[in-house]
């Protein structure tokens, strides 16, 4: 068996040739390359990386607040490429980006109902955004369980 030089095995590494080549050169198998120079030899495939057309659906997908599973499923990528992916600053950027997107649109929408006299939009702004809430006053068990006092807010009723 062949010694295995380094400086050749990284220049070949770096010149793209094959493995199975390398191997053959130093007279040795594939395996043995691999565990006595741990790293140098590269396994697998390259890493998957976002195309500006999967940032693009990553941003209208978040844009409707659509779970990240369901935008791995859409995207046809495997789970663990996808929280791959949002380690790189510009998927986690777009992600980000349309959930504010949508956050921004959709509140604008409600202001817009709101506006037009939808009570039920006034109501829900108004617990969600200005700390409104529609609880009765507080009263003692020993008084009326109303939670106004009718008589003295209307006076008395004569027949």
């Amino acid at each position: 068996m062949k010694k295995i030089d380094l400086a050749q095995l990284k220049r070949m590494v770096e010149r793209g040739i094959s493995e199975k080549d390398i191997a053959h050169t130093f007279g040795v198998a594939v395996g043995t390359i691999k565990s006595k120079h741990p790293g140098i030899l590269k396994v697998g495939r390259p890493a998957r990386k976002p195309t500006n057309e999967n940032i693009a659906m990553a941003f209208d997908l978040a844009g409707i607040w659509c779970t990240e599973e369901d935008m791995q499923v859409l995207m046809c990528v495997p789970k663990t490429t996808f929280i791959k992916w949002k380690k790189i600053p510009e998927f986690a950027d777009a992600i980000k980006k349309g959930r504010a997107n949508g956050r921004s649109s959709l509140l604008r929408k409600q202001w817009t109902l709101a506006k037009s006299g939808s009570v039920a939009m006034c109501i829900w702004l108004g617990k969600n955004y200005a700390g409104q809430t529609d609880n009765g006053i507080m009263i003692d068990e020993n008084e009326i369980s109303t939670a106004f006092d009718t008589e003295r807010i209307l006076g008395t009723c004569e027949e």
